[in-house]
């Protein structure tokens, strides 16, 4: 079952296994992980992350986020790093930005399934 996505629901959740604590803004229920429909293919980005803005997850990091998935779909290293902390972080990743880079290569972002807050590694994670 998908959720709407203009419902966001907030969660507070305790993992069992190393009880680290996190809370997560849910956007949908569940991933879908069905093929993609190619004839639907459309370059680019669907959506806004400024709508998801709540909480921990503020317009500066969203404005962040966006950033780097535009630059994913432009291919443009240069915008890529802007947000980096420095050369550490620059190496640490940019084998993200160019994982499966090709010709013909080229990229969707169609949803936002959570975001998620680890207040013990005091991460964002989307």
């Amino acid at each position: 079952m998908r959720w709407p996505e203009s419902i966001v629901k907030e969660l507070a959740s305790r993992s069992r296994k190393d009880q680290l604590t996190c809370t997560t803004i849910l956007v949908q229920k569940e991933f879908r992980e069905q093929d993609p429909d190619l004839l639907k293919f459309k370059e680019g980005i669907s959506f806004e992350l400024t709508d998801y803005v709540k909480d921990f997850f503020t317009q500066d990091i969203a404005d962040k986020l966006q950033n780097n998935m535009e630059s994913i779909v432009e291919h443009n290293e240069a915008k890529y790093k802007e947000n980096m902390y420095d050369d550490e972080s620059i190496k640490f990743n940019i084998h993200w930005f160019n994982y499966k880079y090709g010709n013909d290569v080229r990229f969707e972002f169609k949803e936002v399934n959570e975001i998620n807050y680890d207040n013990d590694a005091e991460r964002i994670q989307r």
